[in-house]
């Protein structure tokens, strides 16, 4: 999916713009998958510094963008600049992905200095700072895709679909990452794959069993059962 989001972003920005974007937006997953929490730690700033770039590009006369090697301005000078562009910029280009992106700084600067409250907020924001990269790059193909409609519109729902941490999804293969009883990996799983139909040699290969016939009965079956008094 991330090459097919590179080739359609592709053919309206430059690709060093790209590849950048792509870079950070897999580090920020990948942080996030491995459990680096810590605001800093994943690092959602520099996806965000990608995004206002392109911002830049498609809505300067001149396809100006400050370079990769410069520091941008600073936010508010940006979501100023930004919001005051024509109304024939989309408005997700002009408020809504540049506002979304503040967020990013402020959890970062104002919350990942340290929590010294009872409750461990850190999962808490890196679900949120990871959720706001999920929406702009989603927010992105839908401005900027040159495929079907139908193509698109399945990107889109991927990036923003619902996710579970401890499933590690490869071309479509899972992997369980943590070791848990068949029962609740199996849930897990089908969780993970929201209302699609998973067909039961997939499950029974994703939870790692061995006995395709006593998987059909005792965790399958007591499931059935369970539904079936409930």
């Amino acid at each position: 999916m991330i090459e097919v989001i590179r080739t359609q972003l592709e053919r309206q920005f430059p690709k060093p713009l790209v590849s950048r974007l792509i870079r950070h937006y897999g580090t920020v997953k990948s942080n996030y998958l491995h459990r680096h929490l810590e605001p800093r730690e994943l690092n959602c700033a520099k996806f965000a510094e990608v995004v206002f770039r392109m911002i830049q590009y498609e809505t300067d006369p001149t396809h100006y963008y400050t370079p990769l090697s410069q520091s941008l301005p600073s936010v508010d000078t940006l979501i100023t600049q930004f919001q005051n562009l024509s109304p024939h910029f989309d408005d997700s280009l002009r408020l809504h992905i540049p506002r979304v992106l503040k967020s990013v700084y402020g959890v970062r600067n104002k919350r990942g200095v340290g929590h010294t409250g009872i409750i461990d907020a850190n999962l808490m924001d890196a679900t949120l700072l990871v959720s706001v990269c999920d929406w702009v790059m989603a927010e992105l193909v839908r401005l900027y895709h040159d495929c079907l409609p139908d193509e698109a519109q399945q990107i889109v729902d991927s990036l923003v679909k619902r996710s579970v941490p401890i499933v590690y999804d490869k071309d479509g293969v899972k992997t369980l990452l943590k070791e848990i009883p068949y029962d609740e990996g199996t849930l897990l799983l089908l969780y993970n794959e929201g209302e699609k139909d998973v067909p039961l040699s997939d499950l029974f290969k994703w939870v790692g069993h061995t006995n395709i016939t006593n998987f059909r009965r005792r965790i399958l079956g007591n499931y059935i059962k369970r539904k079936k008094y409930t």
